[in-house]
């Protein structure tokens, strides 16, 4: 399925009831240093020249948040609801639903930022800041979630990390619910 068109995406983001603040850093505006590079936009690697192809997943139309490397995060809507998908440019066909709310979205953010800046103690005492100035409700709850989670392998921080988004997702903002 198609790219959203790069003149409406910020638009149609703000259609899709997308916070200002993500709005905000899908434009490139950077709202915290904790974002930069990885969460911060515009999708460079989707929008290339129009004789270039463009990867993207099977799907509704998709309105890109970011890029970075090969990797693009972004939101379709399927049946009057959202998805924010996660894929790589090589596999648009092995993309993955991370979150079907925004608050799921941020929680699958800062579970990224999480594992990028642990071994950076400095950077990692700001993710609460950052959190807050995106309105990520969940941060403590993620803290105290994983502080007091007991995961031994890679399959098993996967399933905790899906639980705990699927946790904050069923919760859904009344914008959320008006989707539904």
């Amino acid at each position: 399925m198609p790219i959203f068109p790069e003149a409406g995406r910020l638009a149609e983001l703000r259609r899709l009831g997308i916070s200002e603040p993500l709005v905000r850093l899908a434009f490139g505006e950077r709202l915290h240093p904790a974002f930069d590079p990885c969460f911060v936009g515009p999708p460079r690697r989707v929008y290339r020249r129009p004789e270039d192809q463009v990867s993207v997943p099977d799907g509704p139309p998709l309105v890109p948040l970011w890029s970075f490397g090969d990797g693009v995060q972004g939101v379709w809507e399927v049946e009057g609801g959202l998805e924010f998908i996660d894929y790589d440019v090589e596999a648009p066909e092995r993309y993955q639903v991370v979150a079907r709310t925004e608050q799921g979205f941020l929680a699958w953010m800062f579970m990224t930022l999480h594992e990028d800046l642990f071994d950076e103690e400095d950077e990692f005492e700001t993710l609460p800041g950052a959190a807050e100035r995106v309105g990520f409700r969940h941060y403590a709850d993620w803290l105290a979630a994983y502080e007091a989670a007991n995961v031994g392998s890679v399959d098993e921080w996967d399933a905790f990390q899906e639980r705990f988004v699927a946790g904050i997702d069923a919760l859904k903002t009344s914008r959320d619910r008006k989707r539904r």
